[in-house]
Formats: structure tokens, sequence, C-alpha cells
């Protein structure tokens, strides 16, 4: 589904109205507080963000930041044509993408589809690591883990965990990189629940040594066992 956040109601129906007619499913809000309120409660129902730089009651480079605080989910910034300045400091920030109001709903649609293929081209990874006396395999498009050829029950959120980890082994992997996982979690309560699923996983797959725990910082997967 995609969200949109436009203020100008005229806009926002004319971009939901095309965007249905093209199958898309589309939620509209109107200011930063119900956005905000989706990017905290539901976010995890949302493959896209077309974003609204000017909002009413809130700087949208402020709500990129708070998106970007929980998650990776790729975010269009919207402008008018004066606020290409802001545009540029959005794309410095995380933004994927851009477009200057007033566009044609047909050109957004193929800035989604570029997206999309995108966000598809990354996913299509696979990794295959070998620990002393243990091999893992990682299959991130199948989303299997098998340990000594045999199959690891992982959780969705035990998967995406280890998945980072692996793809940054050797490097720090901090808690707000893991909180970003989390998908609407309140900061406390995924915190809580990092710490749990990181134990889940030394144990299921038997890296009691390899997963450690960098106080004050983060998680490391050392490389120091691989091959």
């Amino acid at each position: 589904m995609i969200l949109l956040v436009e203020d100008d109601p005229t806009l926002s129906k004319n971009i939901t109205e095309y965007l249905r007619m093209k199958g898309e499913e589309v939620e509209a809000v109107y200011n930063a507080k119900d956005c905000r309120f989706l990017v905290h409660n539901r976010l995890d129902e949302f493959e896209i963000i077309l974003l609204d730089i000017m909002l009413p009651d809130g700087d949208g480079l402020q709500i990129l930041n708070d998106i970007q605080e929980v998650s990776d989910i790729p975010v269009i910034i919207a402008t008018a044509l004066s606020g290409e300045q802001r545009v540029i400091e959005a794309l410095n920030r995380g933004a994927n993408d851009y477009l200057i109001k007033p566009f044609h709903p047909e050109l957004l649609l193929a800035r989604i589809g570029v997206i999309r293929r995108m966000v598809s081209a990354n996913k299509k990874v696979k990794a295959e690591i070998r620990f002393s006396k243990k091999n893992v395999f990682v299959d991130e498009i199948s989303r299997r883990v098998l340990l000594n050829d045999n199959e690891v029950d992982f959780s969705s959120y035990e998967f995406d965990i280890f998945l980072l980890l692996l793809k940054n082994r050797g490097m720090v992997v901090s808690r707000n990189q893991l909180y970003k996982l989390s998908k609407g979690k309140s900061r406390h309560s995924a915190d809580r629940t990092i710490d749990m699923q990181i134990s889940k996983i030394r144990k299921k797959i038997d890296l009691e040594t390899e997963i450690k725990t960098i106080w004050g910082k983060g998680y490391l997967l050392t490389d120091e066992n691989l091959y």
C-alpha cells in the first residue's frame, strides 16, 4: 500500500483516484500528526511513502527523520518549484526520489515502478558463509536459514536481524539500525525485544561466541571464525 501525505485535498484526491484506477492501494492523510501516527503504529502496512515536504502542522524534513529512525521504507518527496533546496536536503537525509509540483500522476506511477524495481533487485541476494565447525546458509529470496543442511526455524523478525548482522559482519550494528526492523514498535518495547531476539538467534544457530554484545553500541557478528 502507498501512504500519501498531502495537505491539498484536491491534489490528494486526484492522486489517490489515479493510483487506485491503476490498481494501487492508497491511504491518504493530510497533516503531519496523522502521518506520525501511521509511522509509529501501522508502518508495516505500507510499501512506499509520498511525502509533501510542506505541511500545515509540521516540517516534512523532520517527518522524514522520524521515518528514517524506524524504517528503511522508500520515501518520495513532493514539493513546489521554490522548494528545490529543501529537496536537496531531503535527498541528503535519505529520501529516495522527488517530484516538483505540479506533476502528472503518471510520472508518480513511473517513479513508484523504479523504486519497486530497485527494492526487488536489492532483495535478490544469496549469502553463504562458513563458520569454524559449522556451515550456515542464508537465502534472502526464500528467507530460509540452514545450519549444517538443516533448516532453522526463524521468525520473520529473527531472520531480518540475523541478515542485517550477516551483511555487516565484522562491523558493529547499532541498536538504532536494529530498531528500524521493529516495524512501528515503541522504542522501549523494541529495545527489550531486540535483546530477546538476539539471544534466540545465538541459540538457534549455535553462535553464542560469534554474535558479540558491544555495550552501549549494539551487536557484532565477528568474522574471526569465517573461512
